[in-house]
């Protein structure tokens, strides 16, 4: 179970700096919404943020299962050293 949690937590971790890194290269010259724009800047405005918005739920997920991970390994070290 842990060797789950903890290829979980690094697959996370992955998914998030690849994620951040693909929006830094792909979206570089997105600005917030401007009068006036097209559609495509548009377009390209939403792409953006819900990439960011997957970069962050991503971390999240990482960060929780990473509290999950310590909680099980203390509580199967503190059951170790009950049984001693």
């Amino acid at each position: 179970m842990i060797a789950r949690l903890v290829f979980t937590i690094v697959g996370c971790a992955a998914l998030a700096a690849a994620l951040a890194l693909l929006c830094q290269f792909a979206f570089p010259d997105v600005a917030p919404y401007m009068p006036g724009e097209d559609a495509q800047a548009g377009w390209r405005r939403e792409a953006a943020f819900l990439l960011t918005a997957l970069v962050f739920l991503a971390a999240e997920v990482s960060i929780v299962l990473s509290i999950v991970l310590a909680a099980r390994v203390w509580k199967s070290r503190s059951a170790k050293v009950r049984a001693s």
